[in-house]
C-alpha cells in the first residue's frame, strides 16, 4: 500500500527530505524523489538514499504517531512534526529523550507535564495536550500543530512593537493566565519563547513544564537555591529567593514580556546567567524604563514599573487588576489617528 492512495504523500511532500512511509512499521520507507524503498531505518538520523543520493530524515513510530520532522528543541527534550498512522491531521509531538527517575510517578517531570495540560490546555489563547503517554520507554506529549510565529521571533522581525499591537497579545496572555489559574494552576514559564502568534493575530501559549498547582506554588519553603525553574531573562524575584508564588509573580514577567515587545530587548541582559538570575532579585527594576521604551504613553510606562516592581505587594495581585488598569490606556492609544497607524503596520 502507497501513501498516496489515502492522501498522506500529498502532505509529506510539503516537507522537504522526508521519506514516503511505506511499511515503516516493517521498517521500510521510501524515498519521495526516485521511490527507492530504504532499510536499515535509525529514528532521528538523516539517511542518504541509495538511489538518488537524497539526504533523508528518518521517522520514529510511538504509538499511533510517525515522528518525522525535527521542529524544535525544549528543555526536557525535542520537539517533532508527526502524523497519526491512518490520518492525515499533523501534530507537534514533544520527545523526551530522557526523563530522571522520581520517587513516584506524580513526581516525574513528564507526568507533572501531561497532567497540568491536560488539565488546562481547553482555552482558545492555549495550545491544548490532546494525548501523553509512554511507547517502549520512549515518554511523548501530543499536541495540535498550529502554525504561527513565535513572539521572540516575531519581536526580532518588527524590532519593536507599537503600544497597540504589545497590548493586544498581553491581553490574550492575560486571558490564557486567567485560565490556567482557574483550574488551580499556575503556569510559571512566561516568556516569548512559549507564545505563538497565528495568521489571524490569535494568541496561544505552550509548553506546560513548569506548571504547578497553586497550592505547591505558594508553599515554598523560603530558601533560595542555585537551581532555577524558568527563562533567566523574566523569572520572577520570589523564585529566585525561594517565596511563595501567585498571580502576582505571573504578572512581573509579563511586564517584563510588555517591556521586551515595547524596547525590542529584554530589561536585563548580562552574559553570565548567574548575575542575569540575580538582578531580578538585587537590583531596582524600574529604573529608566521610561527611557527605554521611548514614544510609549506615559500611563504605559508606569504600568511596567509596577507589574515589575520587586516587592511583590507592590505590582497588580490578579491579573483581573491588571486587565482593569490596562483599559483605560488601550482606549486612549485607540483615540490618537498617529497610534492608529501604527497598530496597522504591525500586522
Amino acid at each position: 500500500m502507497h501513501w498516496r492512495s489515502n492522501g498522506l504523500a500529498e502532505i509529506m511532500e510539503k516537507d522537504s527530505n522526508v521519506p514516503f512511509l511505506i511499511l515503516l512499521h516493517e521498517g521500510v520507507v521510501s524515498c519521495p524523489q526516485c521511490f527507492c524503498e530504504i532499510d536499515d531505518i535509525k529514528p532521528f538520523t538523516v539517511k542518504e538514499c541509495p538511489g538518488c543520493e537524497l539526504p533523508l530524515y528518518m521517522p520514529l513510530i510511538i504509538k499511533n504517531y510517525v515522528l518525522y520532522k525535527p521542529l524544535g528543541r525544549g528543555g526536557e527534550g525535542k520537539v517533532y512534526k508527526a502524523l497519526k498512522r491512518g490520518g492525515k491531521e499533523r501534530y507537534a509531538i514533544k520527545f523526551f529523550h530522557r526523563v530522571p527517575p522520581a520517587d513516584t510517578e506524580r513526581d516525574n517531570p513528564f507526568v507533572q507535564e501531561g497532567t497540568a495540560g491536560a488539565v488546562v490546555g481547553n482555552h482558545p489563547n492555549l495550545v491544548p495536550i490532546l494525548d501523553y503517554g509512554c511507547e517502549d520507554d520512549e515518554y511523548f506529549i501530543v499536541f495540535p500543530l498550529v502554525e504561527g510565529e513565535r513572539l521572540d521571533d516575531y519581536i526580532k522581525r518588527k524590532t519593536t512593537l507599537s503600544e497597540n499591537r504589545a497590548f493586544n497579545i498581553m491581553v490574550q496572555i492575560i486571558a490564557a493566565e486567567r485560565h490556567i489559574c482557574s483550574k488551580g494552576y499556575l503556569y510559571r514559564d512566561l516568556k516569548p519563547e512559549n507564545i505563538l502568534i497565528e495568521k489571524n493575530g490569535n494568541v496561544r501559549m505552550f509548553d506546560y513544564g513548569l506548571c504547578i498547582p497553586l497550592e505547591k506554588a505558594m508553599a515554598k519553603n523560603g530558601k533560595s537555591c542555585d537551581i532555577f525553574e524558568g527563562s533567566p531573562f523574566y523569572i520572577p524575584p520570589e523564585r529566585v529567593l525561594g517565596e511563595p508564588e501567585g498571580e502576582f509573580s505571573e504578572i512581573y514577567s509579563l511586564g517584563l514580556m510588555l517591556f521586551h515587545m515595547l524596547a525590542g530587548e529584554p530589561c536585563f541582559i548580562d552574559t553570565n546567567v548567574g548575575r542575569l538570575v540575580k538582578s531580578h532579585a538585587e537590583e531596582v527594576n524600574f529604573q529608566n524604563v521610561g527611557g527605554r521604551v521611548k514614544k510609549c504613553h506615559p500611563d504605559t510606562v508606569e504600568l511596567i514599573k509596577k507589574m515589575i516592581r520587586k516587592p511583590p505587594m507592590e505590582r497588580f495581585q490578579t491579573f483581573q487588576e491588571l486587565k482593569q488598569a490596562i483599559i483605560p490606556i488601550q482606549e486612549q492609544l485607540l483615540s490618537k489617528p498617529a497610534l492608529l497607524l501604527s497598530r496597522s503596520q504591525d500586522a
